[in-house]
């Protein structure tokens, strides 16, 4: 018995289903699942790494924000004029003590004491130089402050 194309059965034509709205929605799906969930495996991986490809952030306004995290802050370096506001903002979980690099023992230093979630230290720089801090309590956090 021979059936012509408008007469055949839909459900017994060959990938009848890959041309359906049901195939179509349920690829839509999966792009999102999959789009979601490589986004996800690519955040945790630059935040493991600590990308710090950009680490030099300019801000208009005058204020400028250290973000500190578990492992690293967020910049590195930054340039800020002088009469502007550096603030040292957690944002994580455990607790940092920011405090400025001396050459020798006996040199005076700027140092925040212990903050945590929530808290922040902020630094208004009058003078002009390059200025270097590091966590207190992880000394792999370090951030050098420019000031022109």
């Amino acid at each position: 018995m021979d059936l012509d194309a408008k007469t055949a059965p839909e459900d017994h034509a060959p990938y009848s289903f890959f041309r359906s709205r049901k195939f179509g929605v349920l690829s839509v799906w999966a792009l999102m699942l999959l789009a979601a969930f490589g986004t996800y495996v690519l955040t945790r991986d630059l935040e493991d790494r600590g990308g710090n490809a950009a680490s030099v952030f300019l801000s208009a306004d005058g204020v400028h924000e250290v973000y500190l995290f578990r492992d690293r802050a967020e910049p590195v370096a930054l340039v800020v004029q002088r009469g502007e506001e550096v603030v040292f903002v957690v944002q994580d979980e455990g607790f940092h003590n920011m405090a400025q690099e001396r050459e020798s023992r006996g040199d005076a230093r700027l140092e925040s004491g212990e903050f945590g979630m929530g808290e922040s230290y902020s630094l208004v720089f009058s003078n002009r130089g390059e200025y270097s801090f590091y966590d207190r309590l992880n000394q792999d956090i370090r951030v050098t402050i420019t000031v022109r």
